[in-house]
């Protein structure tokens, strides 16, 4: 999905689109292109372009997928060629996905880890749901595929088998409590003095590598209620058991919520499914 926040109509302007692996900085000499293409965006509107990429198994893991827009006339393109600019540049996008080969585990359920986190300031109670998502209606389909970003996207008229969610214990975090503190006094508009009167060293525990270790499976569900401290972090396990009727290549959604205690969403994901 193109967005065009001018006035203008952008004709022609060039869409790329890329996949990548981790990396500290993504440039398109270390990404692959999937896709490129001319699209037209009338001024004040959206447009979407859609490019075929299907995953291979070598393709497991934690992805990037990585796109970036131009146009000749009038002249509005990325300012640097020679990397993907996403948090400086508007013209450039990113989206995080997780790809799982459920063709090596053939009709046999599959995991995927991701962390449940409590970002209130209190302690909070949460109801925390699995489930697949079905296409009811054309518009929920059309959603879907632009949420995906594929205009030609397929998805399953048949459920998945289950889907169950269990949950682990609690991880260790980034401990900010003991923050440094610092007595600044300013004094004829300059920093005079620069006092560090009291102060521990944060301790940096990141969650990288964590989020593998095993859970015990729970009772059989896509729900669970837990009440988690300000700021706590638990492991988490959706399983999902795929359906053998489904049509090679149909993709099927299954979408994670957190709910509060007010009925308010405060946060969940998706998990992409390719049959």
């Amino acid at each position: 999905m193109v967005t065009n926040g001018g006035g203008i109509d952008a004709v022609d302007a060039y869409v790329e689109a890329f996949v990548a692996d981790p990396s500290t900085a993504f440039t398109p000499a270390t990404a692959t292109p999937i896709g490129s293409g001319y699209l037209t965006v009338s001024g004040y509107s959206q447009a979407a372009i859609s490019f075929p990429w299907s995953p291979a198994p070598a393709d497991s893991g934690h992805r990037y997928l990585l796109a970036r827009v131009s146009l000749t006339i009038p002249p509005d393109r990325f300012a640097n060629a020679a990397i993907f600019d996403v948090p400086g540049d508007r013209h450039v996008a990113q989206k995080n996905i997780s790809v799982v080969d459920s063709a090596a585990h053939g009709m046999k359920p599959f995991s995927f880890s991701f962390a449940l986190v409590n970002p209130a300031p209190d302690a909070a109670a949460f109801q925390v749901k699995a489930a697949q998502i079905r296409t009811a209606d054309d518009k929920q389909l059309l959603m879907l595929k632009q949420s995906v970003g594929c205009g030609f996207a397929q998805f399953s008229d048949k459920p998945l088998r289950a889907v169950r969610l269990d949950l682990g214990d609690e991880l260790p975090v980034r401990d900010r409590s003991d923050a440094i503190r610092m007595d600044l006094t300013i004094r004829s508009g300059r920093l005079d003095r620069f006092e560090r009167i009291e102060g521990i060293e944060q301790i940096d525990r990141p969650l990288i590598g964590l989020l593998d270790n095993p859970i015990v499976p729970g009772r059989t569900g896509g729900a669970k209620k837990i009440r988690m401290k300000a700021g706590e972090v638990r492991q988490a396990v959706v399983t999902i058991t795929p359906n053998p009727g489904a049509r090679k290549g149909d993709l099927q959604i299954v979408e994670i919520t957190q709910v509060n205690e007010r009925d308010q969403l405060v946060g969940g994901l998706w998990i992409v499914v390719v049959c």
